[in-house]
């Protein structure tokens, strides 16, 4: 009835391996870390998946830069900026690969 021929593709096993390293290096951080760490990649994911929601993300994030200026000091991009370049390399990437 069943086969004993099932086989883990290498690929496959070098991702799941990844996948419960960076688990377990994401539990060892402080709580604020980890959820920046995991909110970090969660908003990159989505703006290189869909740009338009980085421009979203980019107006709402625009006018905490003030605020961050005061608490961070003076910086070369706030978080507004950033977004905005990120989604603008997600849109030029997303042109050129058509």
């Amino acid at each position: 009835m069943f086969s004993s021929s099932f086989r883990l593709h290498p690929s496959a096993f070098w991702a799941t391996a990844a996948a419960v390293l960076v688990g377990v290096i994401i539990t060892q951080l402080p709580l604020p870390a980890a959820a920046g760490l995991v909110g970090g990649a969660a908003v990159l994911l989505l703006v290189f998946i869909q740009p338009l929601c980085g421009l979203a993300l980019a107006l709402l994030a625009g006018p905490w830069g003030a605020y961050e200026n005061i608490i961070l000091g003076n910086t070369l991009l706030d978080s507004g900026q950033a977004l905005l370049l990120l989604t603008l390399v997600a849109w030029i990437g997303r042109g050129a690969l058509r």
